[in-house]
């Protein structure tokens, strides 16, 4: 049986480690899993829900000594942190390994200069070790490539519906939705501002946020009483069953997993055109797509639920396009080629 370890910084909710979640317990049937965190994976929120055939390690001495055990293992870096962690390893220690990058991320905003310096030397060093390139987006491969990433051994995988959520009864309740943590990646201005010409029109709106970082001090006064803070929600299918519309503001992304999961419960949906966004939305119905803050404005202030019928027949329509089960045989099919 195939050893795979999984290199990822920690396990805490997030896009990453939730989809890690749901691809090692599919493929704890036919691959040994090991996860390397870098502190106590324990202490992490998801530990709990991982597969108890997974062996999880945090220390490098360990990590060094268990690669030794297995010949020729699959090592899959998730996002840079753990792209870096490996490459100084490999400095000091021969591994022999067939060495697989993860790559979670887009773009970088114009001022992260930085971050677009550290891309730059990923690239070069991709080419120099013609590694193995897996990319959650198809904006995230272009982007990326424009920065020298090896070409020759790269695939995108889309994370499809990773994170399966139950079809509730769907009832439009007088709320807008947004998923997300307060970022600024995750355009939480454009969803302010918007949100406030809209309660201009419509005084009684409701506005449900989920998702960390959110305090109310981000907030005008003006719109405290519109809006809820849910912070962190385990399950929330009951949320999108019953919200009225599913507003995605982000400035980049990779594979926006919240959008997807929107449209697996039919809901109307504003959306920018961030990340992957026009691929999930492309046959999808119920989806209004906006290139500026203007637009996005103009298509919250002239939505109609009304205008938006069928959710559990383009719920269940996108669950089949989108089928977990596809984004599964695509990464046994990718290590298996390598």
């Amino acid at each position: 049986m195939t050893t795979i370890y999984h290199i990822i910084p920690n396990l805490n909710s997030a896009g990453a480690e939730i989809f890690l979640l749901s691809l090692s317990k599919h493929l704890s049937k036919d691959y040994n899993q090991i996860i390397y965190t870098f502190s106590n994976p324990e202490k992490h929120t998801l530990f709990p829900k991982f597969d108890s055939s997974i062996k999880f390690i945090f220390g490098k001495k360990e990590l060094i000594e268990s690669l030794k055990n297995f010949q020729n293992p699959i090592i899959i870096s998730w996002m840079y942190p753990s792209i870096f962690f490996l490459e100084k390893l490999r400095v000091f220690n021969k591994i022999k390994a067939k060495i697989v990058w993860n790559i979670r991320h887009s773009s970088f905003l114009p001022f992260q200069i930085k971050q677009k310096v550290g891309l730059l030397f990923l690239g070069l060093l991709s080419r120099i070790r013609r590694y193995n390139i897996i990319y959650c987006a198809h904006v995230s491969r272009e982007y990326h490539q424009r920065f020298f990433f090896y070409k020759r051994k790269s695939e995108v995988i889309l994370n499809g519906l990773s994170n399966k959520l139950d079809l509730k009864d769907l009832k439009n309740e007088d709320y807008l939705l947004y998923v997300g943590r307060h970022n600024p990646s995750k355009g939480p201005d454009l969803l302010l501002r918007a949100f406030k010409k809209y309660i201009k029109i419509n005084p009684k709106a409701k506005l449900k946020i989920a998702g960390g970082g959110w305090n109310r001090n981000q907030i005008d006064n003006s719109l405290i009483s519109n809006i809820e803070l849910l912070g962190n929600v385990d399950d929330l299918s009951s949320l999108y069953s019953k919200a009225k519309c599913f507003l995605f503001t982000s400035k980049t992304e990779g594979f926006p997993n919240v959008l997807a999961e929107a449209c697996s419960f039919g809901l109307p949906i504003i959306a920018t055109k961030a990340g992957d966004a026009s691929v999930i939305l492309k046959e999808y119905p119920n989806s209004k797509i906006a290139t500026t803050e203007k637009d996005f404005s103009e298509l919250l202030n002239n939505f109609d639920s009304n205008d938006y019928t069928l959710r559990h027949k383009v719920a269940k329509d996108f669950r089949k396009r989108f089928n977990f089960d596809k984004t599964i045989s695509n990464y046994i099919n990718f290590f298996e080629s390598l």
